[in-house]
């Protein structure tokens, strides 16, 4: 009767260890999915490759303010075709999110000048103009590696790594 008991109290135990995993598990995704929502009400576009890591990186509050405060120290991340307007009512936001998504992948209207721009030298020029406005490193740091990545996001080829040409450079001095 007693090796019945202890069985008992083992399933009972196991039983009790699997629901707090589960209690876990859907805490989890609950803080997930209530920063996710955070950052829509902020406007950030989260399926962009810059809202995406913003979303993975950002510690500070999750409200409105503190987020596109957050995300206009990005250098040009906030602009005007970034920043998706969402009508928490709007039934049509995917159609709203396809719509912005066309938006981003789209000109930014300046003129093409024939020569793509540096992108390390234009990240390196926000670094610099950081640092002298009295900017701390770490946040003249962000300037430069928030330029990088949107110069990337845009598509600007001397921002994206090139494993291969890497390679063959390499080669170059063996």
């Amino acid at each position: 009767m007693a090796e019945e008991f202890d069985n008992d109290n083992s399933d009972n135990l196991q039983d009790l260890r699997d629901a707090a995993e589960r209690g876990r598990l859907a805490t989890g995704e609950n803080s997930d999915l209530k920063r996710e929502m955070a950052f829509l009400k902020a406007g950030i576009d989260t399926d962009s490759k810059i809202g995406g890591m913003l979303l993975k990186t950002y510690e500070g509050e999750l409200d409105v303010e503190a987020i596109r405060a957050e995300a206009g120290a990005i250098p040009g991340f906030l602009t005007e075709n970034q920043v998706v307007d969402v009508d928490e009512t709007d039934t049509t936001s995917q159609e709203n999110l396809d719509l912005q998504n066309l938006r981003d992948n789209m000109s930014t209207g300046d003129a093409p000048t024939g020569e793509q721009v540096n992108a390390q030298d234009l990240a390196m020029q926000e670094f610099s103009e950081a640092i002298k406005s009295g900017a701390s490193r770490k946040d003249s740091a962000a300037a430069y590696f928030g330029t990088l990545l949107t110069e990337a996001a845009n598509g600007n080829q001397s921002a994206i790594f090139d494993q291969a040409g890497w390679n063959a450079q390499i080669e170059q001095y063996d």
